[in-house]
C-alpha cells in the first residue's frame, strides 16, 4: 500500500459534498502517481460529507472482476455503513494500477461490476476513480460503454 503522504492533513478533515470534492481527496491520499501492483482501496463517507478515518485495501487485485469478491465487498460495506452511524452514507472507491492513465476495458469491468455490486446491496457510490502511474481519475459512464454505444 501506499503510504499516505506527509500533506494529507491539509484536505482530509474538509467535507465531500460533490464529485470535485471526491476528485481532490483521492488525489491527496494517492499522493505521487505510481503503483507495482494492482489494488482497490474504499472508504467511507458519512451524510455530513465526512470521510472515516480507516482506508481498507485489497492487494493483488485479479484483472477481472471476481463476484465473490465482489459480493464479500459489498457485504462488509453495508456492515460497516449500517453498524458505524454511516446508515445515509456512501462508499468511496479506487482502483489503482501501473500503466497508463487511459481508462482499459479490465478497469471499465471492475466499475461496472463495483457498481452492479453496490446496486445488489443498495449501497450508495461516490464516483469511482482509477489511479495509474500518470494520475488519478474518475471512471466517468462514457469510460463504460465501448465505441459503438454498447456496454464494452
Amino acid at each position: 500500500m501506499n503510504e499516505l503522504p506527509s500533506h494529507t492533513a491539509l484536505d482530509t478533515h474538509s467535507p465531500i459534498r460533490n464529485a470535485q470534492d471526491m476528485h481532490r481527496r483521492w488525489s491527496v491520499l494517492v499522493g505521487a502517481p505510481g503503483f507495482s501492483g494492482r489494488e482497490l482501496w474504499y472508504g467511507f463517507i458519512s451524510a455530513d460529507g465526512d470521510m472515516a478515518p480507516v482506508l481498507p485495501t485489497i492487494a493483488d487485485l485479479p484483472r477481472t472482476p471476481d463476484p465473490v469478491l465482489l459480493d464479500k465487498l459489498m457485504y462488509v460495506c453495508r456492515q460497516v455503513l449500517d453498524e458505524c452511524g454511516f446508515d445515509d452514507g456512501s462508499v468511496a472507491i479506487l482502483l489503482a494500477r501501473p500503466g497508463s492513465g487511459r481508462v482499459e476495458a479490465n478497469d471499465a469491468d471492475w466499475a461496472r461490476g463495483l457498481l452492479d455490486a453496490a446496486r445488489s446491496a443498495e449501497i450508495r457510490m461516490q464516483p469511482i476513480h482509477l489511479a495509474s502511474d500518470h494520475d488519478v481519475r474518475v471512471i466517468a459512464p462514457d469510460d463504460l460503454v465501448g465505441p459503438t454505444g454498447g456496454v464494452r
